[in-house]
């Protein structure tokens, strides 16, 4: 079917239920954790108990360096008590 332009309309599917960044960007935000790349590995796995499923982990900076999630610290280089984030990076 075409609209008053003569163009096809936009499916109802699609017209309905896109969602825009704008919808979900402040949610999103709530949801990042992040954690200083010298942080322990300890204090990671403690944030990621607490319900998250992810940690940002960030330089001195602020800027991303790598993602931390439950997997990564199942791996055996993580298993130091005094590991950092930085190490498994």
């Amino acid at each position: 079917m075409a609209s008053a332009t003569g163009k096809p309309d936009q499916p109802t599917l699609l017209r309905d239920q896109s969602v825009f960044v704008e919808q979900v960007i402040s949610a999103a935000r709530a949801r990042l954790v992040p954690i200083p790349n010298d942080a322990p590995l300890q204090e990671a796995a403690r944030l990621l108990r607490g319900g998250t499923n992810i940690v940002i982990v960030c330089e001195a900076g602020g800027a991303m360096v790598g993602v931390l999630s439950p997997r990564a610290l199942s791996w055996p280089a993580s298993a130091g008590a005094r590991s950092r984030c930085c190490a498994i990076m």
